[in-house]
């Protein structure tokens, strides 16, 4: 009578060493690429809350009808590492903040050299030190603009060489001087900054094609703003911002972005990054519907 084949109730050790094989490989394979699939992760949620916050800020210039937009602040190495939503207000006008009188009269600017300097003193009735600030802008009848770039006293301020246009000391000589004031974007009230990645910055293409830091270090944001119609406010050309991941080798922009963001309808894109020699080219071509 013929026995039965007895059942095999575990593995060979050939068969054990083969799946324990199998799993090495996969192992080393994932391991392999899991640091590039994190980075291109990363580099997807930077670019969505980038996106994220210039179209807020877009719709909110749209639904309050002010300048709104951006603000995307740097450490003292130029590396982005923060963003907050600002806002320009609306402009201050001589005929309802200074002057006085019945019908109101616009107030006398006067405005005196020091060097190639502009000391820009305001009438009495004008209140300087309550609405004033550096970076806002004093606007003549005349066209002629004055960029503030310090406070000197209550009524005074002062407007560095090159910060004010050929024309603004003449356009003084009639007085009194119709006069607006374009005040510069502020943080809005109980918005506070929210981090960034550690692992992106903010690039900029410079001369030549190079990569170079968007950021000098001496400089500490930089501003995208939006007017009331979409459009952008600060700027008078399209804005591309190199998305860099800062653990890619040196000079390898093959896991970058380019976000781009419109002049005229303030549409925001992200695309991958050009050739050598022309990083923007798949950005600024608008046939492109980006990634």
């Amino acid at each position: 009578m013929l026995q039965g084949t007895r059942k095999r109730t575990a593995m060979t050790l050939v068969e054990l060493l083969v799946v324990m094989a199998i799993i090495v490989i996969f192992t080393a394979i994932t391991a392999a690429f899991y640091p590039a699939n994190q980075a291109d992760r990363e580099l997807s949620r930077f670019s969505s809350t980038v996106q994220s916050a210039l179209l807020s800020a877009r719709n909110r210039a749209k639904a309050e009808r002010l300048p709104t937009g951006i603000r995307f602040y740097a450490d003292s190495n130029g590396k982005v590492g923060s963003v907050v939503l600002i806002q320009k207000p609306a402009p201050l006008d001589a005929y309802a903040v200074g002057g006085g009188g019945n019908p109101p009269t616009a107030g006398s600017l006067t405005v005196t050299m020091s060097g190639n300097d502009a000391n820009i003193t305001f009438p009495n009735s004008y209140p300087v030190q309550g609405n004033l600030k550096i970076n806002d802008f004093i606007s003549l009848d005349s066209g002629d603009v004055a960029k503030v770039d310090s406070l000197v006293n209550p009524n005074s301020v002062k407007s560095l060489f090159g910060s004010y246009s050929s024309g603004f000391s003449s356009a003084l000589t009639a007085l009194p001087t119709k006069f607006k004031v374009y005040r510069g974007a502020i943080e809005l009230s109980g918005d506070t900054p929210f981090e960034l990645s550690n692992i992106i910055d903010i690039l900029f293409t410079g001369s030549a094609g190079s990569f170079t830091n968007a950021l000098a270090p001496s400089l500490l944001y930089f501003d995208i703003i939006f007017n009331p119609d979409g459009s952008l406010n600060n700027s008078t050309s399209e804005v591309y911002l190199h998305l860099h991941n800062l653990e890619s080798p040196a000079s390898d922009y093959s896991r970058d972005a380019i976000l781009a963001v419109r002049k005229m309808s303030g549409s925001i894109g992200v695309y991958e990054v050009g050739p050598t020699g022309a990083p923007y080219q798949f950005a600024i071509d608008p046939r492109n519907k980006g990634i």
